[in-house]
């Protein structure tokens, strides 16, 4: 049977309120990540992230590292949003595959498509083989 284990990641270059449900929270500057699936973080960790606007548009990156002896199959996605909370652009928000090797770590990234975004989420799920 295929476990599917879904991480969710909320990530945004704007200030905005912590969910206090939350297994685990990491704050940087002006970035914040929660992750909600406690399975996954026992072994995917979430090193920071960091965004900033290059030509009007809005990159978003990710560090995570495994912290497990194996590797391990994810897919991705970013959901954009406008400054008032709407999700945009929702037909390009598509599941990327990445293997990341045995305590190894990555950076997960995307380019906005549109000046109008200015905010985002990650979600982050274990694929098996």
């Amino acid at each position: 049977m295929k476990k599917l284990l879904i991480l969710t990641l909320f990530i945004s270059c704007l200030t905005l309120q912590a969910d206090n449900t939350s297994s685990n929270t990491l704050d940087s500057y002006t970035d914040e990540v929660v992750i909600n699936n406690i399975p996954l973080s026992y072994n995917i960790e979430i090193l920071g992230s960091n965004s900033r606007f290059v030509a009007d548009l809005l990159d978003a990156r990710v560090s995570i590292r495994n912290k497990d002896r194996h590797q391990h199959n994810l897919e991705y996605k970013f959901i954009w949003y406008d400054v008032g909370g709407f999700e945009m652009a929702k037909q390009y928000s598509k599941w990327k595959k990445v293997a990341i090797d045995s305590k190894d770590t990555i950076v997960l990234k995307s380019l906005a498509i549109t000046p109008k975004i200015d905010s985002f989420k990650v979600y982050i799920r274990g694929i098996s083989n």
